[in-house]
């Protein structure tokens, strides 16, 4: 037997013992079920302004993030049946590219530094509307997020960091917005789960 046939049985060997050891990921935590309120329907819309010095990027990406938003809400707020409606209001939707300081002179040649950060909000109100139209109670919140970039990310690049950044920051506002509506909103919030609701 040659040296390579008598070691491939304990190269099996190893190879079976690292397999056992890896480990699956635990499955997803299941989704909350969607915000529910007591009204005959939910009206979003977006109204957000960006400073008068964004850029195109900034502009493009905050758009981006607002129709996100905007979908994402739709599908997270619902109707659950009732007199009235609700409103819900992307007052600030914002993604916006800051330059940042980085070390000058010798040191900073030989360092790889983030050079660039992006800020992103998202600010909604929701209100409570009887028949007629007529504001009976409202909730707020805001939400912020910061996510530095490296010296030389490409435009491509950023855009990906950009994306994961909307990502988290939509989960952050229905965290925050389903907790300002168990404060201010109470009495509306519906029990059970509004049809087509995962």
């Amino acid at each position: 037997m040659t040296g390579r046939a008598r070691f491939l049985p304990f190269l099996l060997l190893l190879l079976s013992a690292c397999s056992g050891t890896v480990r699956t990921p635990p499955p997803p935590e299941p989704p909350a079920q969607p915000i529910a309120l007591t009204v005959g329907r939910v009206e979003i819309e977006a109204r957000g302004r960006l400073p008068e010095a964004a850029t195109f990027i900034d502009r493009r990406r905050s758009q981006e993030l607002a129709e996100k938003a905007k979908g994402y809400l739709r599908r997270r707020v619902r109707a659950a049946g009732g007199p009235g409606y609700a409103r819900l209001l992307l007052s600030e939707a914002s993604l916006l590219e800051r330059r940042r300081p980085t070390t000058g002179g010798i040191s900073g040649w030989f360092l790889r530094e983030a050079d660039r950060v992006l800020e992103a909000t998202l600010a909604a109100r929701i209100s409570i509307h009887d028949a007629d139209g007529f504001e009976r109670a409202f909730a707020e919140a805001r939400v912020t997020r910061h996510r530095p970039v490296l010296e030389a990310t490409s435009v491509v690049e950023r855009d990906a960091i950009a994306g994961r950044l909307s990502r988290d920051l939509l989960l952050d506002l229905e965290a925050a917005l389903r907790r300002a509506i168990e404060e201010n909103l109470a009495p509306y919030l519906s029990l059970e789960a509004p049809a087509g609701a995962p």
